[in-house]
């Protein structure tokens, strides 16, 4: 997939000051992101790529784009180089591989154990994404849907902010078709509530959210906040995937 891609300005900080990025072809309005007076925790992009969401698990997401690099081939993020990493608060089983966050494949997941359980990717320190849409693949046949939970976003991996709040959202469930068919089911939220109500027409839940102007992370998370459908208290995911602006170093 083709994405639009934009080279940026450094605007220099004074010491002991945020440093600021801006498109520099838009004037003051333009795009930013900050950088702290430290700098050690975030990253200072100077290159900005929009990734626009068509379909679940399509070509044009973040992971696609780091597991690919417009190859055309998909290679796992966290095994070709792009120092992706994924991480969880506790593993239900030593079975379940992390890199399954991040895969493409429609075989095994990655579960939490108790809560407050949560499941996190890690861009790596030269990137960080403002999210306008993610989707998850569920885990499979016999999977908890995720139906209580927060995506949150960090810089420096400690301090997080809620981007998104999912309250008894029954969006992830099986679809349509016999039951032998049924398994990693996906769905998509998205930051534009006309966008999102036009594709999910009719579905629970409270599915759109609103990122602010400035909301690049390098650290993103699924952080469970209550039951999924089976009232189990874990997550079970088969793959995530981003969509939005991603600025790298």
């Amino acid at each position: 997939a083709e994405h639009n891609v934009t080279t940026e300005a450094v605007v220099p900080s004074a010491e002991g000051q945020d440093s600021v990025v801006k498109d520099a072809s838009e004037g003051e309005d333009a795009l930013q992101v900050t950088r702290g007076p430290g700098g050690e925790a975030k990253c200072l992009p100077t290159q900005f790529t929009e990734f626009v969401y068509e379909s679940d698990f399509d070509t044009n997401g973040v992971i696609y784009y780091l597991g690919s690099r417009g190859t055309g081939s998909f290679e796992n993020p966290m095994e070709n180089g792009e120092n992706v990493i994924v991480s969880v608060s506790s593993e239900y089983s030593t079975k379940y591989k992390l890199s399954k966050l991040v895969s493409r494949d429609k075989s095994g997941y990655m579960s939490t154990g108790p809560d407050p359980g949560w499941m996190q990717i890690d861009l790596g320190e030269r990137r960080a994404m403002r999210v306008t849409c993610y989707t998850v693949r569920a885990g499979s046949a016999r999977s908890c849907f995720m139906r209580n939970w927060q995506l949150l976003g960090s810089m420096d991996g400690e301090s997080w902010d809620v981007v998104a709040e999912h309250v008894d959202d029954g969006r992830l469930c099986y679809h349509d078709g016999k039951p032998e068919d049924y398994g990693w089911e996906t769905a998509s939220w998205h930051s534009e509530p006309e966008s999102d109500a036009k594709l999910h027409k009719g579905e629970p839940g409270a599915h759109h959210f609103t990122p602010s102007k400035d909301n690049f992370y390098r650290f993103w998370r699924i952080y469970s906040t209550g039951p999924c459908s089976n009232n189990y208290r874990r997550l079970e995911v088969c793959g995530m995937e981003f969509y939005g602006t991603l600025g790298e170093d």
